[in-house]
């Protein structure tokens, strides 16, 4: 069954509604017109009575003219005559007596009998005079008998006016009857077509009205119109039911608000993924790149101190030496900072108090930015302690405040800020790599002329950089997240053109460590040393240099270029090894895996790593805490020295890794 629209069923309604109005007219017109009818019936009544009378007065006459005639010259033709008429208006009064009559009508025509018999009397008897030839009494009763008719005319008169009287008052009662039917009909008209356009406003002010808005609504909302709302006019069912879509819209919004929110997070997360996935991987690249560099930069510093160090150097020979150590130690420097943006750097951490360490060289920073520019420092009001390398995290503060100062030609203000913050999961979420938990937070913010969205994106990136040719590395902000990464924090940056820069690191929060007391001086001051140094290292260049310091400090040096060839040597040295000083990346067997297998042979040697890396088994736990030493590269041939003889003296007989 086809349904109907709310239009529809109100079109019907106000249709029935007419037809019902109507039929109520029709019944009205009904009954006027049998009303109208009945008052015709009476009227041809009245009109047939009158006819009747005169039918009555004609054969009255004529009856008198006959018993006049025959009391002339009686005949039995006259008497015919006479007594046919005289039966004619006997049968006409009769007629009479059955009509509609009111009592005053009723008594005429009795009467009217009455005058007829007496008339009929008379005329017997003046026809019987006239049969005896008793003329002159016949003439007498036909006197009398036309005084009788006189008289039955004229109560026959008053009975005509009479019925007359009668006709004109049904006439009246008539043209009154339709005059009110016409009335009757117009003010029934015009209450029912009020009724019929009052019931429509209020239909449609109440009915059509809203459920138009209410559909439209619908329909902006189906085309994603979240805003859309529907008036609530009155309070009603139907101001229920938009009440109740207003709430669903708004509703909708809150949920399609959401939505967005969660969804450009996805996307901020995505982006900042794929920009860690890029770091990561030209981290990765140059970190490499560093490694090996930091090969070449061993041999070339270390021979050139060598010479340096040697008696007999000419001077003009001596200045160039000069110059290539320099250059050797720039080298080293940017290489540091590669491997640093690579997260290869060689990192000592420990645990520090961040406010400490931000006092520490806060003077050193003022003159680091100048006078024109205002450094605050907010600092929390309690310990905020972290676990990093001091050195490295003040790289990473004289970084970030040397960069805003370049970003403020005509000053303006830096501010640095430390603070305690828990990282909920919605936070953590919006930020790749970051876990939730308790962190503190470094804050470095400028006021000076900000970047744009494409700038930011690339900030980290190493050799990146908006300052002109010579007045920058690029690797400042790439070696900042380097380490940041590298000691299990997170870095992000906000920039807007004209309103400056900020850039926050968060640092997982750790317990304050307990004083402890100074560890004692090593026994010995010295470089040099009689022991016997097993030497390990598959780089040729560095192996050189490190025999020719270790024999000139008076070392016992046996030379492996790998771990296959070092274990070799020990087995048929025979005597005790002292040292075990190896490379910890090397083809075939690691450093970490040649200490395990030399212990087993040799259990009192010590060993010292050179490794240009930060390698996940030393970044646990501090150098020379019982587990490991480590020699960073690329060194020098006084840190070479000074080192073997910091192991040797050592307390532990087995420093080595665990």
């Amino acid at each position: 069954m086809r349904k109907l629209s709310v239009r529809q069923l109100i079109v019907a309604g106000a249709l029935a509604w007419a037809v019902a109005a109507l039929a109520m007219l029709v019944g009205v017109l009904g009954f006027f017109t049998a009303m109208q009818r009945e008052l015709h019936r009476e009227t041809d009544a009245v009109l047939e009575d009158e006819r009747l009378a005169g039918r009555i007065t004609g054969n009255l006459y004529a009856q008198l003219l006959e018993a006049s005639r025959y009391t002339q010259d009686p005949s039995p033709a006259g008497l015919a005559a006479f007594r046919e008429h005289g039966t004619s208006v006997f049968h006409d009064i009769r007629l009479y007596l059955f009509r509609n009559l009111s009592s005053e009508e009723r008594l005429l025509v009795e009467r009217l009998k009455e005058r007829h018999q007496e008339l009929e009397v008379l005329a017997q008897d003046a026809f019987d005079l006239a049969a005896r030839g008793r003329t002159g009494e016949a003439r007498e009763h036909a006197a009398l008998m036309f005084r009788s008719a006189d008289s039955l005319q004229a109560k026959l008169g008053r009975l005509v006016r009479l019925r007359h009287q009668v006709r004109t008052s049904l006439e009246m009662r008539q043209a009154s009857a339709l005059k009110g039917l016409y009335v009757l009909s117009l003010a029934l008209a015009s209450i029912f077509g009020l009724v019929i356009v009052l019931l429509t406003r209020f239909l449609r002010g109440r009915l059509l009205l809203p459920l138009e808005e209410l559909s439209a609504a619908a329909a902006r909302l189906g085309a994603g119109d979240l805003e859309t709302r529907v008036p609530v006019r009155h309070n009603d069912e139907l101001a229920a039911v938009a009440r109740s879509f207003n709430r669903m819209a708004e509703n909708l919004e809150v949920a399609h608000t959401q939505r967005e929110a969660a969804e450009q997070a996805i996307r901020q997360r995505d982006e900042q993924l794929r920009q860690a996935e890029k770091t990561e991987a030209i981290g990765r690249m140059a970190g490499g790149i560093a490694h090996d560099f930091n090969n070449l930069l061993t041999a070339i510093q270390g021979h050139t101190r060598l010479l340096l160090d040697s008696p007999g150097c000419p001077p003009y020979i001596r200045a160039d030496l000069e110059e290539v150590d320099r250059a050797a130690e720039r080298a080293a420097t940017l290489t540091r900072q590669l491997l640093a943006f690579g997260r290869k750097q060689v990192l000592l951490p420990r645990i520090l108090d961040l406010n400490v360490l931000i006092t520490d060289i806060g003077k050193m920073l003022g003159r680091l930015i100048g006078e024109h520019i205002d450094l605050r420092f907010e600092l929390a009001p309690h310990a905020v302690c972290v676990r990093a390398d001091p050195s490295q995290l003040g790289q990473v503060l004289v970084n970030l405040v040397v960069n805003a100062r370049d970003a403020l030609a005509n000053g303006g203000t830096i501010t640095v800020e430390t603070c305690e913050v828990e990282v909920d999961d919605a936070f953590a979420r919006r930020r790749a790599g970051l876990e939730p938990g308790s962190y503190v937070m470094l804050a470095v913010s400028d006021t000076g002329v900000g970047m744009d969205e494409e700038t930011l994106a690339r900030v980290f990136e190493p050799f990146f950089t908006t300052k002109q040719v010579g007045k920058g590395t690029g690797l400042g902000l790439s070696t900042v997240y380097g380490i940041v990464k590298q000691s299990g924090g997170h870095i992000e940056g906000k920039s807007q053109p004209g309103r400056g820069s900020r850039f926050d690191i968060y640092l997982p929060r750790v317990e304050p460590e307990p004083q402890e007391s100074p560890a004692p001086a090593a026994a010995r001051q010295g470089s040099g040393g009689s022991e016997t140094v097993l030497l390990v290292e598959d780089e040729l260049a560095v192996r050189s240099l490190a025999r020719s310091v270790l024999e000139r400090s008076g070392y016992n040096v046996l030379e492996a270029q790998d771990g296959e060839h070092a274990l070799g040597l020990a087995r048929e040295y025979g005597a005790a090894i002292d040292l075990l000083l190896t490379d910890v990346v090397m083809p075939g067997m690691s450093g970490k895996q040649l200490a395990d297998r030399l212990w087993l042979v040799c259990p009192r040697t010590r060993v010292l790593f050179m490794s240009g890396y930060a390698l996940p088994e030393f970044a646990e736990s501090p150098e020379g805490a019982g587990t490991h030493w480590l020699l960073a590269k690329p060194f020098t041939p006084e840190k070479l020295a000074l080192k073997v003889r910091q192991v040797l003296d050592s307390r532990d007989s087995r420093a080595a890794t665990g």
